[in-house]
């Protein structure tokens, strides 16, 4: 590789970690409330809920997040980056480590954000 496909390929790399910087910087200067604690929300179908675990997809359009029912209920879901539609993805499924064989959600690490495919046509956990 030329001297010059290196330094291009170097300065892409910063800029993709300049973006990141930035955009973390402006998520946790936007936030009402600690990313650790967020707010309960009113909303459907079992009322409160509180979004976590955000996932920005490669092409920064759309964003991935588990949404926590007040219920104990999880969903993952799917919004383009001015959330202004989030779209569900999964029904709400309850959440519990007691229970010997979970199925659905409930036997992934719901913790984890979900991360998007190298097209962005995909959302799954690590």
């Amino acid at each position: 590789m030329s001297r010059s496909g290196v330094v291009g390929r170097r300065f892409a790399v910063a800029a993709v970690v300049v973006v990141c910087v930035g955009v973390a910087r402006w998520w946790l200067t936007t936030a009402s409330e600690p990313i650790s604690e967020p707010s309960w929300r009113s909303g459907k179908p079992s009322g409160a809920y509180r979004d976590v675990a955000p996932c920005w997809s490669h092409a920064g359009t759309r964003i991935a997040f588990l949404r926590e029912w007040e219920t104990g209920h999880v969903q993952l879901c799917v919004a383009p980056a001015d959330l202004s539609r989030v779209h569900p993805l999964t029904q709400p499924e309850v959440v519990n480590p007691d229970v010997p064989l979970a199925t659905g959600i409930a036997s992934m690490q719901v913790r984890d954000a979900p991360v998007w495919s190298p097209d962005d046509r995909y959302v799954a956990f690590p």
